[in-house]
């Protein structure tokens, strides 16, 4: 067990919409990028929260109107420290913050932690790394669409995100 070794603590994955819906499963889990050690005591509250938000957009028939109009916003602390050393992730969530979907429509959104890493490889100034994937699925009954798409995406200890474009 050291410092610069860094886990999640939290889920692997979760649900975000099911069945046209914010999951009850938004409300507990998280995923973390802590350092692996016995003594949580040296381990300090974060220097901030960050957080980025982000719509999905569907229309339908010729009239143009909103089919689908998802609104959510990830969540991060960041720059937790370990015996005043290093940046780690306390926490990381998604929140529905708007959902309207018009019948026929179909909306499922999917939490995927990946194991977290040291983004600096500096034992002795570890920042913690952790890869996040929502994957987006959206379909209809009237087949106009039936789409699966990832956003992926990595925060930092030290609050930085990096995005494939979405």
């Amino acid at each position: 067990m050291s410092a610069d070794t860094i886990v999640n603590l939290g889920s692997k994955a979760w649900s975000v919409i099911d069945d046209n819906k914010a999951s009850s499963d938004i409300a507990t889990n998280i995923g973390t990028a802590l350092p692996q050690v016995d003594d949580w005591a040296n381990l300090s509250a974060p220097a901030g929260t960050n957080t980025m938000s982000r719509r999905i957009l569907y229309f339908h028939g010729e009239d143009g109107k909103e089919a689908v109009a998802v609104n959510w916003t990830l969540h991060w602390e960041y720059g937790a420290t370990y015996k005043k050393g290093g940046a780690y992730i306390p926490r990381a969530w998604i929140t529905v913050d708007d959902l309207d979907i018009v019948w026929g429509w179909n909306v499922k959104l999917t939490m995927q932690v990946d194991p977290p890493s040291n983004a600096t490889g500096d034992p002795k100034r570890p920042v913690a790394r952790l890869p996040l994937r929502l994957t987006k699925n959206v379909w209809s009954m009237f087949n106009i669409t039936n789409e699966t798409e990832p956003f992926n995406w990595t925060i930092y200890g030290d609050g930085r995100i990096e995005t494939n474009g979405h």
